[in-house]
């Protein structure tokens, strides 16, 4: 998978396509995209829902979500993860977070 990844990325000169080959079957993206489907939900159960009960399920899926939603395999393609997933968390940084991350919501709109 890396090595198809590193491949398509060389070949397009752009790093969301490597984002795109190496994200594209991950199941943890996989389920969140499913998830987020049903309903709106806390990033606390979303996050348990992905990743488990692992102590930073909250700031792997921030940056799940950060990542996906920059792989695509051109700039004209759409992203793994709709922009309307991800809007809320835009002001969010990894390991500088503003607000209380029990209190964001996201979902499809």
């Amino acid at each position: 998978m890396v090595e198809n990844a590193v491949n398509v990325g060389k070949h397009r000169e752009f790093y969301q396509a490597f984002l795109y080959e190496a994200l594209k079957g991950d199941t943890h993206l996989i389920t969140l995209r499913n998830a987020l489907e049903q309903r709106p939900q806390y990033l606390d159960e979303i996050a348990t829902e992905v990743f488990g009960e692992h102590a930073d399920a909250k700031e792997w899926l921030v940056s799940l979500v950060d990542l996906a939603a920059r792989a695509r395999l051109s700039e004209d393609d759409q992203s793994l993860i709709p922009a309307r997933y991800h809007s809320s968390f835009a002001p969010l940084k990894v390991h500088t977070f503003p607000c209380d991350l029990q209190e964001v919501i996201f979902g499809a709109s």
